[in-house]
C-alpha cells in the first residue's frame, strides 16, 4: 500500500507515512485507544514511499497484556 519493504519499516515510528497535517488527529486516535477504544474506518491520508499521499481508511486497536493493560497498538489501513 504505501511502497516499503518490511525492512525498511519494521521498528520505525509510524510517523514516516503520516503527513504533518495529520498529525493531530493521530495524536487523538492514539487518546482514543490508550483508554481501550477501538477507532474504525476513520478516513485519513498517509504517505507512500515515493512522497505521494494516499487515502486510506484506518482501523486503530489496543493491544493487551494479558492484566488488561494496553501495551501497543495495531493499526490497519485499506486504500480508498
Amino acid at each position: 500500500l504505501f511502497g516499503y519493504k518490511a525492512g525498511e519499516v519494521v521498528g520505525r515510528d509510524i510517523s514516516v507515512i503520516v503527513p504533518d497535517d495529520w498529525r493531530r488527529h493521530r495524536m487523538n486516535l492514539l487518546k482514543k485507544v490508550i483508554k481501550k477504544e477501538v477507532v474504525r474506518d476513520v478516513e485519513m491520508e498517509r504517505i507512500d514511499k515515493s512522497g505521494k499521499k494516499v487515502k486510506t481508511s484506518l482501523t486503530v486497536s489496543p493491544i493487551l497484556n494479558p492484566d488488561g493493560k494496553v501495551i501497543g497498538v495495531s493499526a490497519i489501513a485499506k486504500p480508498l
